[in-house]
Formats: C-alpha cells, sequence, structure tokens
C-alpha cells in the first residue's frame, strides 16, 4: 500500500526541519567546513565572473568561497538566521552576496536568462550543476 502526504503535512515537516536548524548553533560547526567550500570552487576552477547560485546556502561555505574568485553570488537557504551569518561573513571579508530566503524545492534561481553554476552543499555531499537559459522555440 503506498501512501502520501497532504500538503499540511509536508508544511508541518519542513516547518520543524526549518526550526531545527535555526535553533542550533551551526555557524559554528558550518565554519569548521570552510574549507569543503574552498575545495569545491578550486576543484570545479570557477571564473571570476561566473554567476553562481548556492542552493542550501547555510551560513555560506561555498557562496564565500565563490565570491572570493570575483563571481556573481546568490547564496539561498531557507533558514533566514543561516543567511544572516553568510550576510556578516561577506559584510566582514568585504564581499558581494546576494541573499535570497527561498527553499529550494521552490527554485530559488533568479529570473535571469543566463547561465549559473549552482553549487548544493550539504556537509559531505557537494555537487556543481551548470544551468543553461532555455532555448526559446521559433515557428517558421
Amino acid at each position: 500500500m503506498t501512501s502520501t502526504l497532504a500538503d499540511h503535512d509536508i508544511e508541518a515537516i519542513e516547518g520543524r526541519q526549518q526550526a531545527t536548524w535555526a535553533s542550533g548553533d551551526y555557524a559554528l560547526i558550518g565554519t569548521a567546513l570552510q574549507i569543503v567550500g574552498e575545495s569545491l570552487c578550486e576543484a570545479v576552477d570557477l571564473a571570476a565572473g561566473s554567476r553562481v547560485l548556492d542552493v542550501a546556502a547555510g551560513n555560506g561555505n561555498a557562496a564565500l568561497a565563490a565570491a572570493r574568485r570575483g563571481c556573481a553570488v546568490t547564496a539561498a537557504d531557507y533558514v533566514e538566521v543561516l543567511l544572516d551569518g553568510a550576510h556578516r561573513r561577506a559584510e566582514a571579508d568585504g564581499l558581494a552576496l546576494e541573499i535570497r530566503v527561498a527553499d529550494a524545492e521552490e527554485g530559488p534561481a533568479s529570473s535571469s536568462s543566463r547561465r549559473h553554476h549552482v553549487l548544493r552543499g550539504i556537509p559531505g555531499s557537494w555537487e556543481l550543476f551548470e544551468t543553461h537559459p532555455a532555448t526559446e522555440a521559433h515557428s517558421s
């Protein structure tokens, strides 16, 4: 038998997850993982001027690493208090960082049609995707 969750059940679960992430001192742990964000950006050889979207950015490890390389970076997360930490860290380092409170399931990408490098970082599992603008179909 297969069961599905109603929208209100999913919202309740997500609300509890969000509260859990916001309740601890994740920033203290997260800053110890800064080397992971640096290593990811180094491994993919992000070029200055690249547009980067860091999904589930937390306190900004990968986002800040990309910003240090001269990238135009958007850090998105659904836990605002973690993004506040990313914003403070960016200001302290003199880095430009766009902050966006958003749920990754709802598509935090900007409305820009330009290509993005998308970093999705969960400690222990970092991924890089490249997005390309949709090609418009033209009628003949």
